[in-house]
This record gives C-alpha cells, sequence and structure tokens, in this order.
C-alpha cells in the first residue's frame, strides 16, 4: 500500500462544559490477561471499525460478500446490539482513485457527488484517520474531499504550515466532532459523546480523538506537498503524547488510537516506544485481518499470518504499555469486506477490565446478516445498484485471458504473480517504442489493486487494477543504482503476508534472486522522503537481465561487477519520483513517453502472441532461504 492517524476514545470520563454522566452495563467479559485491572467493570464501549476502504462500494456478485449495502447493514446492528455505548470510525484510506470516486451521481439536495464519497457518507462514520491514499490527488483534493464530509478527519502528527489544508485545521481545542460546525476541519483531537446531549449534559461516555499519519507519507503519496510529519516512531509518539495528556488533563480517561501507520507491526513498535495514556488502537494501513482461531472469516479468506507469531487470541491483540496499563490492537481487512466489532469494558478509573467474548471481525457476507438479524437498506442497496449501472460503459471488452491475472494484495505484495508480470512486460513494450536501448522494466507489487478474473478483460477491470495509471518512463542509470533500487524495493521481503507495497514485479528476461534472511536497506527519512541510505541491505543475491543471446550481470552472489556500468530501464513516474522508497537518494535521468500503466497494459492485451510469450515466461522472482554473512547494524 502506497500509508494514516490515530483515534483516542474515552468512556466514563468527565468534562467541564458539558459534565458527563457514565452509564453502567453488565457484561460477559474474559479475563485471562492479567493485565487487565481486576476493579468491577463500572461502564462499556464498543468499537465497530473499518479501514483501507478505499473504493469497495460494489460486493462480488459471486460470492456474495462486501458491499457498500451490507456494510452499512452490518454496522448499524453491531451499534444496536452493543451492550453499553458505541462509535464508528474508520481506520484510513476512505478513498483512492478509482472509477468510483470519478463517478459523479445526482445528490437529492441538487448537484452532484462522487459516488465513493458520497458511499462514505451513508457509513455513519462519526471519525476516521486521515491515510495516505486521501492525498494522491493533491491537497487541494484533499481538503474539498474534508470539507464536504458527513464526519470529521482526524491528524494530530500533521502539521500543515501552508497550502489548501492549512485553513481547515483546528488546533489547541478540543471540539465535540458531532457538532456540525466541526465538520469540514481538520481536528488534531476531538471528542464524541457516546450518548445523546441533553441541556448540555453527554448522556453516556465521552470519546476523546487524536489521530496520526504514517512517517513515510511522502513515499506513499506524491500528493502530500506542504505537510509535514514527525521522522520516525519516536517522533510519532511525542507528537501524539502531547494530545493524548491534553485529553487527559481534561478529564478524558480512556484513549484509543486510530493508526493509519502501515500496520499493526508498526503499531506495537509505538508502544514498545513507550506511547502511554492508550487503551486501544484501530490500526490502519497495513489490511492486517486480525482474527482468532475461532472465529469465522468470509469464504477464501485468512486470517493475518502475524496472529502464528502473537498467538491467542488475535481479536485483539494484548499488550502491557510502559506505565503497566493495558493496551489492545484490533485491525480488519479493506475494500469493505470486513467490519470489526471490539466490545470492552472499564472500570471506575477508566482502565481496561476485559473485553468482551462477543468481539470479533465480522465477515460482509450473508451469513454475518443472518447472524446479526441486520436488515440492508433500500435507500442503500438502491444506489449500490446505481453505481454498478453508472459504471456499466466501463463493461466494455478491451481484452482477453485465458487465465486469471492474480492481483491479490497477499500474493503481488510478496510474490511475483503473472498480473505483476504482464504489467512490466506492458511497460516494457511501451517504453522500447520510445527508447529501443530499454532493456528491462520494474515495477511496484502495491500498485496493482485488484485481480482481473478473465476469460473477458474489461476496462473496468484495467482501471480497478491499475487504477493509479501513472506514466510509462525511462531511466538511465548505473548499475550500482539499480542494484540500490532493488534492495529498497526488497525491504521486508520474505517475511510471507508482510504486504509491503514497494515489492518489485520485474518483465521477462529479468532474472532476480533474493535472500529472505538477508538485511534490510536503512533508509533515513526527512519530511516522509527517503534522505539517505545508512545501509545498503543484503537482499539481492542475483540481478542479471537477459536479452536474446547478451547478458546483463548487474548482481552476481551479491556483488557488482562493473558497478560504474549504464543500464536503461523502464517503470512508471511513481517510482522513479521516490514513491515507496525507490531509487533513494539518487538524481535521476529519466525520461517520459506518451504511455500509461493503463495504455501499455491493453496494447499488450491486443497483441495475442505477446500476452501469451509473458504468460508463459515466468519464474522471474525467486526467494532464496539464505542469511547474508554481512548484514546491517539493527537488520534481523
Amino acid at each position: 500500500m502506497r500509508a494514516a492517524p490515530l483515534l483516542l476514545l474515552c468512556l466514563a470520563c468527565t468534562t467541564p462544559t458539558p459534565s458527563t454522566k457514565t452509564t453502567t452495563t453488565a457484561m460477559t467479559t474474559t479475563k485471562a490477561e492479567p493485565i487487565f485491572s481486576a476493579k468491577p467493570s463500572t461502564s462499556g464501549l464498543t468499537i465497530v471499525h473499518i479501514g483501507d476502504s478505499e473504493a469497495g462500494l460494489l460486493g462480488d456478485l459471486g460470492e456474495g460478500t462486501g458491499g457498500i449495502a451490507k456494510t452499512r447493514a452490518i454496522i448499524e446492528a453491531l451499534v444496536k446490539r452493543a451492550p453499553g455505548s458505541s462509535v464508528v470510525v474508520h481506520a484510513g484510506d476512505s478513498l483512492v482513485p478509482a472509477p468510483e470516486l470519478s463517478l459523479e451521481l445526482p445528490r437529492a439536495s441538487g448537484g452532484t457527488r462522487s459516488a465513493l464519497l458520497s458511499g462514505n457518507d451513508r457509513l455513519g462514520l462519526q471519525a476516521a484517520a486521515l491515510g495516505n491514499h486521501e492525498f494522491d490527488l493533491g491537497e487541494s483534493f484533499t481538503a474539498d474531499v474534508i470539507k464536504g464530509a458527513a464526519f470529521p478527519y482526524v491528524s494530530s502528527t500533521l502539521l500543515v504550515p501552508a497550502g489548501p489544508l492549512q485553513p481547515l485545521v483546528v488546533d489547541d481545542v478540543t471540539p465535540w466532532l458531532h457538532d456540525p460546525a466541526t465538520r469540514g476541519h481538520l481536528v488534531r483531537r476531538g471528542k464524541l459523546c457516546t450518548g445523546t446531549i441533553a441541556g448540555g449534559t453527554c448522556e453516556g461516555g465521552v470519546v476523546g480523538v487524536v489521530g496520526t499519519s504514517p512517517e513515510d507519507l511522502k513515499l506513499l503519496s506524491r500528493g502530500a506537498q506542504h505537510v509535514s510529519v514527525p521522522a520516525d516512531t519516536a517522533a510519532t509518539r511525542d507528537a501524539l503524547q502531547v494530545h493524548v495528556d491534553a485529553l487527559r488533563a481534561e478529564g478524558i480517561s480512556v484513549i484509543v488510537l486510530l493508526s493509519h501507520r502501515q500496520g499493526v507491526e508498526r503499531d506495537l513498535a509505538l508502544i514498545d516506544a513507550g506511547l502511554v495514556g492508550v487503551d486501544i488502537i484501530v490500526s490502519g494501513g497495513g489490511e492486517n485481518l486480525l482474527a482468532s482461531a475461532k472465529h469465522r472469516l468470509r469464504h477464501g479468506a485468512t486470517r493475518d499470518a502475524l496472529c502464528k507469531v502473537v498467538g491467542e487470541p488475535c481479536f485483539p491483540i494484548a499488550r502491557r504499555a510502559r506505565d503497566g496499563a493495558a493496551v489492545l490492537v484490533t485491525a480488519t481487512d479493506g475494500d469493505l469486506k470486513t467490519v470489526g466489532g471490539l466490545t470492552v469494558s472499564f472500570d471506575d478509573d477508566g482502565h481496561l477490565t476485559g473485553v468482551d467474548q462477543s468481539s470479533r471481525p465480522w465477515p460482509v457476507d450473508e451469513e454475518s446478516l443472518l447472524e446479526l438479524r441486520a436488515t440492508v437498506d433500500k435507500e442503500t442497496l438502491s444506489f449500490e445498484l446505481q453505481v454498478r449501472d453508472a459504471l456499466l460503459p466501463l463493461a466494455k471488452v478491451v481484452g482477453h485471458s485465458a487465465v486469471f491475472l492474480d492481483g491479490t494484495r497477499e500474493q503481488v505484495r510478496n510474490l511475483e504473480t503473472n498480473l505483476g508480470d504482464l504489467s512490466a512486460d506492458a511497460i516494457l513494450q511501451a517504453a522500447a517504442g520510445a527508447r529501443p536501448d530499454v532493456v528491462a522494466a520494474f515495477r511496484n507489487g502495491g500498485g496493482i489493486r485488484a485481480s482481473i478474473p478473465g476469460p473477458e478483460v474489461t476496462l473496468l477491470d484495467v482501471r480497478s487494477a491499475l487504477r493509479f495509471d501513472s506514466a510509462v518512463v525511462v531511466v538511465d542509470l548505473s548499475h550500482r543504482d539499480l542494484w540500490r533500487t532493488l534492495e529498497a524495493a526488497l525491504i521486508g521481503a520474505g517475511n510471507k503476508g508482510n504486504g509491503r507495497g514497494n515489492f518489485p514485479q520485474v518483465s521477462a528476461g529479468v532474472e532476480l534472486e533474493y535472500r529472505t534472511g538477508g538485511s534490510d536497506q536503512q533508509q533515513s527519512l526527512r519530511e516522509g522522503k527517503v534522505e539517505g541510505v545508512a545501509c545498503e541491505g543484503t537482499r539481492v543475491k542475483r540481478l542479471v537481465v537477459h536479452r536474446g543471446k547478451d547478458q546483463v550481470v548487474v548482481v552476481d552472489g551479491g556483488t557488482l561487477p562493473t558497478p560504474d556500468a549504464l543500464i536503461s530501464i523502464a517503470t512508471i513516474d511513481y517510482l522513479a519520483q521516490g514513491g515507496d522508497g525507490w531509487f533513494p537518494t539518487q538524481a535521476l535521468k529519466l525520461q517520459k513517453t506518451t504511455s500509461t500503466e493503463q495504455s501499455a497494459f491493453m496494447a499488450l492485451l491486443a497483441d495475442a502472441k505477446a500476452q501469451a510469450q509473458s504468460l508463459a515466461n515466468h519464474h522471474r522472482t525467486t526467494a532464496v532461504d539464505e542469511v547474508a554473512t554481512a548484514a546491517c547494524p539493527g537488520s534481523p
């Protein structure tokens, strides 16, 4: 993924204005973890959460899963059945450039609105983290999204000294997020009343909200130009702690963080770094489908590989903060395929006392609807069908594929796939038309967003799979710089399920071997961009480019035979500009072509012979179970 904010929730706490009344709810909780408070439970909170919804408006008709209508029904059912108070939150990446985002539909109040943004408004969200994909179309678009949303966005670590977002920032106060006057703003911290407000009194709990975006935001989205992000985990911790402490000073005693820092492992690292005063982290950006062994998942889904490491339970993961308090981490996968329902209890001091046994990830499918006795809203179902019908012109067939083209997240971000091969070959073919001296193409797996089932390939298939549609460019660089780029692309490789968007997909003729036990390249960031490389990394074992009977040996046995030799390759401009950490610290000589990812891909589809050759030429990337002899300090 190319990476969001943290959210603080408070129950059983008071603020000077309005005054707060706390309700007491009896719940059946599991107290196997000694980190929980042993005092009686006096209040409860259900966190209904989603994240990385991106463009998941339409359900899978074949599987009967996903879609905005079923998602809304499940969210409403979980709120209704909550034994105590509830909040509905989003962990970031509430949109992504896609046909659904550019599709304008009529509004009942007049005018038109993006189908994707209208869908978000229907989910009953009370607050959302600000993810990296919210920036993909530039800060002006991000500002328009925030101003038009039916819910507020929150980011406590993102500094906005200038640019279109600056006038929207609410700083140094803690506004009520359900106040209509707060919508349309970027809030650094806020609070929600989980009940009703009558006569200035909150009948229920008070929820304090803060947010964080990833430190590598500018590697993940080219649209973030004027914003400033913390340099590392420690700096993020410090920035968050200021707002956590401020909320606690207001009497808010229970803290939950919605974090789009690219996954659960990064959020666990935030706990290890010493962030205190936090009770629950709703993690986003990594699409980690956390689930315990007893939990039912949708057909074909598997729980995150991290669950095998942390053990049971895995929804949520329990940890102890540096101050000794319990911290719970929860997360779901994206595209409106799963809704998280986490119910917890607190004592009178605002300390966690347990997790309700009903807590679980809920697959967005018919079985969940039946179990929850949830009813699909007719208006929302009509909206989903309207979106599907409006996209019918994109059902135009632009090619054929005799095989399923695999763009599933778990595969394309960890392994070579046939869709990755085909896209890389298409980029090479397009670039060669402008520069015959181009010998290979390299692209990131994270830029491939969906599979193409075939046998007919439609325009919607192509736009959904390659929805960023970056321009194809030619890059001239040395063997040393190409090796350094592949080390950057292989950061985290070998950990199945790590899901990093930087993983390389390569063109035919490229022979890439990498060590699963190699050391990761260590990059230093400044303002979200790679400022330097502290350690080069030892992942790449062999990199050879074959062209007919000729071959260019770039790396052999981890060494560079001709480091200063020059080579011309094709890639996409997002990567050439440093996206996903590629081409670190390099001043590139590049040439744009007239092709984009989508146009290049469709051109290859139109050439049946070239397509067949591409699909027959696989096993380009090989993982070698080998530990490098020279390790970078601090690397595994």
